[in-house]
């Protein structure tokens, strides 16, 4: 390709003095040499610059957040477990200056609102790297509950009504250390977001099957919520 450039510049500078028929030669020539597109060569030997050689402007962006920003972001993101941006984001708004007044962060008031106002996307962007240093890996099948996704609606933690209890986030959590090898206990885990109640239930396999049971199991009695008892 350097050596088209190089060849292409010579027959350029021969082509802007040459005549009408001297161009048409200058130019079969040129196309039987290169095999360059006509309208393309009639352009490069007019003066444009070459395609190939055109660099594009490269972005340079702006570094909004620092180093104190940075800092204080992954201590919130430890107290909460390591989330991904659009579950931090949320958190991020509504808890900042609670974490600051009972002492569990400690930053600027310049900082705190620089937190309030990070994007998901930054936030992913900014924690990618402590993401590969600590080795937290990703969905290892994405493509799983591709089709759950697409047939039942997913509300983000930004919907989540904080203040009605009946909310409920559900989740596994792995206990397996750092490699997923062998056989592994998960623990079904279930948080009401107003009240911060919490159930667990421990289940051998992360099946369909043992989720319901599981389920099940930590649904209380209907008893015990009055609807059992006529006298409740």
């Amino acid at each position: 390709m350097h050596s088209r450039e190089q060849y292409l510049e010579e027959v350029r500078k021969e082509y802007v003095r040459a005549d009408k028929q001297g161009r048409s030669r200058l130019h079969n020539e040129a196309r039987r040499r290169t095999r360059l597109n006509r309208k393309y060569l009639i352009r490069i030997l007019n003066g444009a610059k070459s395609a190939e050689t055109k660099q594009p402007a490269r972005r340079i962006r702006s570094r909004s957040y620092g180093v104190a920003v940075l800092s204080s972001l992954v201590e919130v993101w430890e107290i909460f477990d390591y989330p991904r941006g659009q579950r931090l984001e949320p958190a991020l708004k509504q808890e900042v200056e609670r974490l600051r007044e009972f002492g569990e962060l400690c930053c600027s008031d310049e900082v705190a609102e620089q937190l309030r106002q990070i994007s998901a996307k930054t936030i992913d962007r900014l924690l990618a790297r402590e993401k590969q240093v600590r080795g937290l890996r990703r969905n290892r099948n994405p493509g799983v509950q591709r089709l759950n996704w697409e047939r039942v609606p997913v509300k983000v933690a930004a919907d989540w009504d904080t203040q009605q209890v009946g909310n409920l986030q559900v989740d596994f959590v792995a206990h397996c250390g750092r490699s997923t090898g062998g056989d592994y206990i998960h623990t079904l885990s279930a948080v009401d977001i107003a009240s911060g109640w919490w159930e667990g239930q421990a289940i051998a396999v992360r099946s369909q099957h043992e989720t319901k049971l599981g389920l099940e199991q930590m649904r209380p009695p209907l008893s015990l919520s009055g609807q059992g008892d006529p006298s409740g």
